[in-house]
């Protein structure tokens, strides 16, 4: 029989081995939450399946320096589905032009990218990557970056978005953290005028995009929808980059 006794001894060995007895009036959850193994919460919902974003999406890239000018590529994916249900993402993002919306300059190519349960990925160049002063529609200056980190989540077959990370080192020493980005699903070999306009941040409501098609953005949007056309040249806000 448990008495009031050998409860005390109980709570006294635990006492000496913890150093300290748990509350017994509703606290053990709050005892569990602090024993350093505890497995983490996931960040974000569990995806029963990971959406297919194999195929060729339209990204733009809205920096701290200015969003409403975003940087723009062409990506070509290709997804692996694993029989557990994770996945990993093959991915050549090509940047492009701002006044012609045709390649410019290297691709970024990246292979084998893990794709977790709750649809996040990472896209990152430690290496030194240089964009060419015509797919930079702020100033049209050559940026050479020491890293670039996209941090985007799948919202669904046809968008992912999220944020963006990195360091301009030239012409400026510039810290990107801050920045958004937004790929947009578009027709196989769309390019140029075929594009539609870009999308810089996830949009407001972004469960069940109408993307790759130049109204894809609801009136409503909160977000603006920045247009590719050629800078102001005369801006002298636009000198950061």
């Amino acid at each position: 029989m448990f008495t009031r006794s050998t409860g005390s001894i109980a709570c006294l060995a635990l006492a000496l081995a913890l150093g300290a007895c748990v509350n017994p009036g509703g606290k053990f959850d709050d005892f569990v939450d602090r024993i350093p193994d505890a497995t983490p919460e996931p960040d974000g919902s569990i995806l029963l399946e990971i959406p297919d974003i194999s195929g060729r999406f339209f990204i733009g890239l809205a920096s701290v320096v200015d969003v409403d000018l975003p940087i723009l590529f062409i990506a070509e994916n290709t997804l692996h589905a694993n029989p557990d249900g994770s996945a990993t993402l093959d991915s050549t993002i090509q940047p492009l032009d701002y006044t012609t919306l045709m390649p410019a300059g290297e691709a970024l190519v990246f292979a084998g990218v893990p794709i977790s349960m709750t649809g996040q990925f990472d896209l990152t160049k430690a290496t030194t990557t240089v964009v060419e002063g015509t797919a930079n529609p702020i100033t049209g200056t050559t940026l050479t970056l020491s890293t670039i980190t996209l941090l985007p989540t799948i919202k669904g077959e046809d968008l992912y978005c999220g944020q963006v990370t990195g360091n301009v080192t030239d012409p400026l020493a510039i810290d990107l953290t801050g920045s958004n980005m937004a790929a947009i699903r578009v027709p196989d070999g769309a390019i140029g005028t075929e594009l539609p306009d870009p999308v810089g941040a996830c949009p407001p409501d972004s469960e069940n995009p109408d993307a790759g098609t130049p109204d894809a953005m609801p009136a409503d949007a909160s977000i603006p929808i920045p247009d590719a056309g050629v800078p102001d040249a005369e801006d002298d806000n636009n000198d950061s980059l």
